[in-house]
């Protein structure tokens, strides 16, 4: 397996990346010594590509939860109107095109969706696997985009969370 540590260009705070590349020479060298599962780079990158459309397309746009192999628990999009005392959280992302018009902070207040907000959530009950909490799950930015696409054109309700 590659060692990450060594890339050029990645700098994040996740240090450790495992992608797709990794992914493929796990595979390759798991299965080097039989023929039948031979699989070119392209072929397996659009077999990964075909299985996250449909499992993101499984959570946004049928609102259902996805439950992951090997007890690693689900992934769904979880709804909720956050607390008045938590006013900072709903004023906490600055408007900065009309900012830049006004001369002064604006704020987006999420008036299309009624003051209510909206994450992808990784719920990690039911899990066998130790350590699971230093794990974490950052959505692609075509999964987040997407899901801002169906909560702005009103294509689907989420269920709410209390």
């Amino acid at each position: 397996m590659a060692n990450n540590r060594n890339r050029k260009g990645i700098n994040n705070r996740i240090q450790n990346p495992y992608n797709l590349k990794d992914m493929y020479e796990k595979y390759e060298e798991t299965h080097k010594d039989n023929p039948v599962y031979e699989v070119s780079r392209e072929w397996f990158y659009d077999i990964c590509d075909e299985f996250y459309t449909k499992v993101v397309e499984h959570i946004l746009e049928k609102g259902k939860e996805f439950q992951m192999p090997y007890s690693l628990g689900s992934i769904n999009v979880i709804k909720y109107k956050p607390e008045l005392s938590d006013i900072k959280k709903r004023l906490s992302f600055i408007d900065w095109n009309n900012t830049y018009k006004l001369g002064k902070y604006v704020y987006h207040l999420n008036e299309h969706t009624n003051g209510y907000k909206y994450t992808i959530k990784w719920s990690k009950k039911k899990n066998m696997i130790k350590y699971v909490d230093i794990y974490k799950f950052v959505g692609t930015r075509r999964f987040k985009r997407r899901l801002a696409a169906i909560i702005k054109n009103k294509e689907f309700d989420y269920l709410e969370i209390d």
